[in-house]
């Protein structure tokens, strides 16, 4: 029920800003925050920048792709008046202005709905430095010490996250000390930082996270040969040793849906993580959104296993 809500603000906050902002009034951006009878014109969206943020959803991607395109060409039009008279024009100022209480005003109001809007760290840099010397009238004088903007053009500038990334970067942080192994250790931290630039390592090293969990436990029972075993097999026999098993029917529902997680996180490394040989030419690089269902995934059936082991070995 939380989450319908969530998911039912989130999409009316998505509609008013992508009405207000897609639909650009004819004067300024100011006159969507402020109000103004002029008549609205469609925003023409270069299809480079809506294919840098094409897997998220239709509305995510737009405004992305507009921010992306906007604040570019406000960032270049900057970088060639620092060269000249240092003068940043009222209406550009006005414009840089607006747009940077548009893109934090949304990144707050979702924020609310546990998402998270993230701005690459040198635009949000940038755009700290801005509100330091722009005017809303007579032009922007810009400062001797400006340093050239980098605008990145054929990155993504804009990513989602949500709250419960942090917990999942914290629950990793106690498996690494739990494990107390170096070599757990690289996994983890590999698997983490592939996520974003890298979703096929990071969907591979999830699965291989939960395959070492799963042997280290099992290895702590005295069981040998288990290079040879497939993770439903070694599932299998965690479940034998951890006595994983309940007389509650829902109890007993969820411990075959972990069964089922865990099986179905091998499947999808296998269709599109790293780890087996793909085809060079039809394999498609899995999307973000993938890769961090399969990290989020790994590290609660860690938690999850691992914590189990612990409290009823006393590990």
């Amino acid at each position: 029920m939380i989450h319908d809500i969530k998911t039912k603000k989130e999409s009316l906050i998505l509609k008013d800003f992508t009405s207000g902002l897609l639909y650009r009034k004819s004067d300024l951006l100011a006159n969507i925050l402020y109000g103004t009878t002029s008549q609205k014109i469609p925003v023409d969206i270069d299809g480079t920048y809506l294919e840098l943020y094409s897997e998220y959803s239709d509305d995510y991607k737009k405004l992305f792709a507009y921010f992306h395109q906007t604040l570019n060409v406000l960032f270049d039009f900057m970088n060639t008046k620092a060269k000249g008279n240092k003068h940043f024009n009222a209406y550009e100022s006005r414009e840089l202005i607006c747009l940077t209480e548009y893109i934090y005003k949304l990144a707050s109001y979702l924020k609310n709905e546990d998402i998270i809007i993230k701005l690459n760290d040198s635009y949000a840099d940038t755009l700290r430095q801005c509100t330091n010397f722009l005017s809303d009238s007579g032009g922007s004088a810009i400062p001797d010490d400006f340093q050239k903007i980098n605008v990145i053009k054929y990155d993504p500038i804009f990513s989602i996250t949500s709250d419960s990334a942090v917990n999942i970067k914290q629950q990793a942080n106690s498996i690494k000390q739990a494990f107390d192994s170096d070599y757990l250790e690289r996994q983890i931290a590999q698997m983490l930082e592939a996520l974003e630039k890298h979703p096929a390592d990071a969907i591979g090293k999830a699965k291989e996270l939960v395959e070492s969990c799963l042997k280290t436990i099992l290895g702590d029972f005295g069981v040998n040969d288990l290079d040879k075993l497939e993770i439903s097999e070694l599932l299998k026999k965690v479940k034998e040793k951890l006595e994983l098993k309940s007389e509650h029917q829902s109890i007993t529902q969820v411990i075959g849906g972990l069964s089922g997680v865990t099986v179905g996180l091998a499947q999808l490394r296998n269709a599109k993580g790293t780890g087996h040989g793909k085809d060079a030419i039809r394999f498609k690089e899995p999307s973000v959104i993938e890769a961090r269902l399969s990290v989020d995934t790994a590290i609660a059936l860690t938690h999850f296993y691992w914590g189990l082991h612990q409290k009823k070995n006393k590990v």
